[in-house]
């Protein structure tokens, strides 16, 4: 019986030391890596690992959300398919979007398009293929393209456009809509005509 016991002291004693030995091992390990650091630190960054080139990449990602805000007011909210952000350009082009524009007054206007680009610099917005807005009054509009300038609130294009709402359908050759004024006027070429129940009737689900 003393002689397990003597074993077994022995054995706990050799599983301490192990620990001990394993323990600095991990300690002076932590301490070179600590001094490379330093010295790193001390020389300065290079210029492939600086925080500049970190973040000097392209950036993409899926299924996005957006808001902007100037003081306590949203000007307008986002959500598209895809994101992808160009560090030098400082502009963010997003694919499949669908955006709203807000004025505190009450003005609206809510536009998809296959393709949105937002400008860092100035807050505006362009926006390509398929584009069709609704504004607060159910007045529906397409247009192959189209800008929103953020200073002025204003929406413009100056390429074919048709306008719809309930059975009116107009077509014309640009237009120009102001979030604040909550005026839409197309510039030239103005066509009307009236479209018979259920025929193409523009819809929120259109």
């Amino acid at each position: 019986m003393l002689l397990l016991y003597s074993c077994r002291t022995e054995g706990v004693l050799f599983v301490k030391i192990f620990r001990w030995c394993f323990l600095i091992a991990i300690l002076a390990g932590f301490a070179w890596l600590l001094g490379i650091v330093s010295r790193d630190a001390e020389r300065g960054p290079s210029p492939e690992t600086s925080p500049e080139a970190s973040f000097d990449e392209d950036v993409g990602v899926e299924h996005v959300g957006f808001s902007e805000w100037k003081g306590p007011n949203r000007t307008w909210t986002l959500e598209a398919r895809r994101m992808k952000y160009y560090h030098h350009e400082r502009r963010v082009d997003f694919e499949e979007a669908a955006v709203s524009l807000l004025d505190p007054e009450g003005g609206r206007v809510d536009i998809r398009a296959d393709r949105l680009r937002y400008e860092g610099e100035t807050g505006n917005l362009e926006a390509e293929g398929n584009v069709e807005g609704r504004n607060e009054q159910g007045y529906v509009f397409r247009a192959p393209r189209l800008s929103y300038e953020a200073a002025e609130r204003r929406i413009a294009t100056m390429d074919k456009v048709t306008l719809r709402k309930d059975r009116i359908s107009i077509q014309g050759v640009g237009m120009k809509a102001s979030l604040k004024d909550r005026k839409l006027e197309l510039l030239s070429s103005v066509e009307a005509r009236l479209v018979p129940d259920g025929y193409g009737e523009a819809s929120e689900n259109d």
